[in-house]
């Protein structure tokens, strides 16, 4: 019985949080989808115009040439896959061997594979809105959808992003982001706390009290570097390491730099 494979769920847009994925993948597909079209024929001799070039000139009624492969260079980056759709104009999505007259982008969030005999997949599916459309797959591997994959040594059926060679360094980018934010939010500062020298404890009151005033007086944004005036007998103990202990730029730029070179750019 055939079986659906899902594709592996470590791979996908929320890496696009790191400023630099974003800047490099978009810089790459933009390159790619700016390269003209030109075709050849068996003898070599360019060919100008004809039913092919007016396809590729033109792949769908929404979509221009730099747009279609703009979105296929995406996809093949976040995903490691891109799916096209070779659409005749009767609907079919039975393989007939007819060419094509739109050709259509459809998203790997949204396609499973099904299994097949050896690694000819007996069918792609595309799941959305809780609708599954099939594309059969013939034993030869024809099919009205065109798989296009990297290769993943550990995966007979589906390809692996670039990202997830840098999914550590794109998580450190992000949790320094994060954590950059959460230091404006607390006025600019390393974490501590406020330690009372008297032999008496405050009570939760007490505490609560303080804590609410440090809140209003000393953390966000607006609060960032005004002095802070203790009362009573209290003093600041600073916890873990400022940005200068360490390295943040540095260190912040190297992590760039990893992602940057996973994704060849």
């Amino acid at each position: 019985f055939p079986v659906t494979i899902s594709p592996p769920s470590n791979i996908g847009l929320p890496a696009l949080a790191a400023p630099v994925c974003f800047s490099a993948i978009s810089r790459i597909a933009r390159e790619a989808a700016g390269l003209p079209i030109m075709l050849v024929d068996k003898a070599g001799k360019e060919v100008t115009n004809g039913q092919l070039m007016m396809l590729l000139q033109n792949p769908s009624p929404n979509k221009t040439w730099r747009d279609f492969v703009e979105q296929m260079a995406i996809d093949d980056f976040l995903f490691g896959n891109a799916y096209v759709e070779g659409a005749t104009p009767d609907g079919s999505r039975e393989w007939d061997n007819k060419p094509p007259a739109f050709l259509y982008n459809l998203s790997p969030r949204y396609m499973k594979i099904r299994a097949g005999v050896g690694q000819v997949p007996s069918a792609y599916v595309f799941c959305r809105n809780g609708t599954d459309v099939e594309f059969p797959v013939t034993v030869m591997g024809k099919s009205k959808v065109l798989h296009v994959k990297r290769h993943d040594p550990r995966n007979d059926w589906y390809g692996q992003s670039p990202l997830q060679a840098a999914a550590l360094s794109v998580d450190q980018h992000n949790q320094a982001g994060s954590w950059n934010l959460a230091l404006i939010n607390n006025g600019a500062r390393p974490s501590g706390a406020l330690v009372s020298k008297g032999e008496a404890n405050l009570s939760d009151e007490q505490a609560s009290s303080v804590r609410e005033r440090l809140a209003e007086k000393h953390t966000g944004a607006a609060n960032a570097g005004k002095p802070m005036l203790l009362d009573g007998d209290f003093d600041w103990l600073s916890f873990g390491l400022s940005p200068v202990e360490m390295d943040w730029l540095n260190s912040k730029n190297s992590i760039a730099r990893e992602i940057a070179l996973a994704l060849g750019f």
